[in-house]
């Protein structure tokens, strides 16, 4: 994952995003905290985002399409 998430591979707003959803997995794992309904689908728009943006950059790298 860390190649994806490189600077010169994702926007650094998107980096920020998924560093903000993996802390807060990892606070909802290991002190077992909710997140709000609204943080949470952030949070996947934000995955979505991401998935897309991978698929984008595979894709056109080696010319096929998904």
């Amino acid at each position: 994952m860390a190649l994806l998430t490189a600077p010169t591979m994702l926007c650094t707003m998107l980096q920020r995003k998924l560093n903000e959803a993996e802390n807060l997995r990892m606070i909802a794992d290991y002190h077992g905290s909710q997140t709000s309904q609204v943080v949470a689908k952030q949070l996947v728009g934000t995955a979505d985002a991401f998935a897309k943006e991978v698929e984008k950059r595979v894709t056109k790298t080696l010319g096929i399409g998904l």
